[in-house]
């Protein structure tokens, strides 16, 4: 499977990260990347189509931590709830075109579960880009329809 490659210049990245004003942020448990491997509390951050994932210490504190321990870049993905009784509050990120890339979270609440998987489905600009050009072709249509003229009266 050929799989392309962006690079990064890790300081800026990491700059962006830690001083960006995020769309979202908030604590979530990530299953790690080893099969049998638990969950793991990390601190997230969503800017754009960046989601940036912190460890946090005991005081569940993610900027003494330092810098991010990794970044999802969120283009061609699919964020589903896999809520179950076994993991509850739980959602999952897949990417096209790769089974192998998969991300595992849960949250702390239902509302909280219901708030990230909103706002990571609205976080790829490639859906940003095709819900602008449905708002375009709308305003095509309601441009060409017939005026109505309104006279009001004194």
């Amino acid at each position: 499977m050929y799989r392309s490659s962006i690079r990064f210049n890790e300081r800026e990245l990491s700059y962006y990260a830690i001083n960006i004003k995020p769309d979202k942020e908030g604590l979530l448990e990530k299953k790690g990347a080893v099969r049998g491997q638990g969950y793991r509390q990390r601190w997230f951050r969503l800017k754009g189509n960046l989601l940036f994932y912190f460890k946090v210490d005991e005081l569940q504190d993610w900027e003494s931590t330092g810098d991010p321990v990794g970044v999802i870049i969120l283009e061609r993905f699919r964020v589903e709830d896999t809520h179950s009784d076994s993991q509850p509050f739980s959602f999952s990120l897949s990417f096209e075109g790769d089974l192998s890339r998969m991300y595992s979270l849960k949250a702390f609440s239902h509302q909280e579960q219901k708030g990230w998987i909103e706002s990571l489905s609205s976080a790829s600009y490639e859906k940003l880009k095709f819900r602008m050009y449905e708002l375009r072709e709308q305003v095509k249509l309601y441009s060409q329809t017939d005026t109505v003229t309104v006279s009001v009266c004194c």
